[in-house]
């Protein structure tokens, strides 16, 4: 799949929300710490296809449970006629993880979050603002090692919001699938996933591909980037 073949796509959804200004959902990037140990703490950022910009924390709490924190923002202005819009979110998570084996790890972690949309759209004379909410669940299947981290999740998500004189709520499933590639305390990463509406609500646009990249900071205890097995195909 090209870069410009992507490009095409958001400027199609763009135009799509500029004429029929109604409620909106852009995917965020899927947070997977992949913990292994009590005492870990991640950070981490990335660009989305909508140039949008996602951080990520997270810590675990103990050898089985973390807490993750996300937030999200994107823009765009002068680009349909002097109609601008922008959206930011905020969410927090706790999960629940258990290794598997010395490399391997299931994790699932649910939250909730809010955040506001604005739109202004001189060309019809439009506005939009809103205050969505959303409530989430997603297990996670992942490998780790010093070099390379691999993931897949299945996100559960329902998003709620008041339009039209009309609390609705829209839901979402959204697999993904996430590498990282670096060395110990420092990885890039890039996300790749597909959000499938599973209603038939027609308020909402939504832009169903999902990819990102960035990277994050990793600080784990010393005992483990000493023990940790590397996969075989790094040995």
């Amino acid at each position: 799949m090209s870069y410009s073949f992507l490009i095409g796509l958001s400027v199609i959804f763009l135009i799509h929300f500029h004429y029929s200004c109604t409620p909106v959902y852009i995917p965020t990037a899927v947070n997977t710490p992949l913990f292994s140990e009590k005492g870990e703490f991640q950070a981490g950022g990335s660009s989305s296809l909508f140039s949008s910009t996602d951080f990520h924390t997270s810590y675990s709490l103990t050898n089985n449970l973390g807490v993750i924190g996300n937030g999200s923002y994107f823009s765009f202005g002068n680009l349909l006629n002097d109609s601008h819009f922008k959206s930011y979110f905020f969410d927090i998570g706790l999960g629940y993880y258990k290794k598997i084996d010395r490399n391997s790890v299931f994790e699932t972690f649910a939250g909730c979050g809010a955040g506001r949309i604005e739109g202004d759209f001189i060309f019809n004379e439009h506005n939009i603002k809103l205050s969505p909410k959303k409530f989430y669940i997603y297990p996670t299947l992942g490998h780790f090692s010093k070099y390379f981290d691999s993931a897949f999740s299945m996100r559960f998500l329902s998003y709620h919001y008041f339009f039209d004189n009309t609390n609705n709520i829209d839901f979402f499933v959204e697999p993904v699938a996430t590498g990282k590639i670096g060395y110990k305390n420092l990885k890039f990463n890039i996300q790749i996933g597909y959000s499938f509406k599973m209603d038939n609500n027609e308020f909402i646009v939504y832009y169903p591909l999902m990819f990102s990249i960035g990277a994050q900071i990793n600080f784990k205890n010393k005992k483990y980037n000493e023990d940790l097995e590397e996969p075989g195909f790094f040995k």
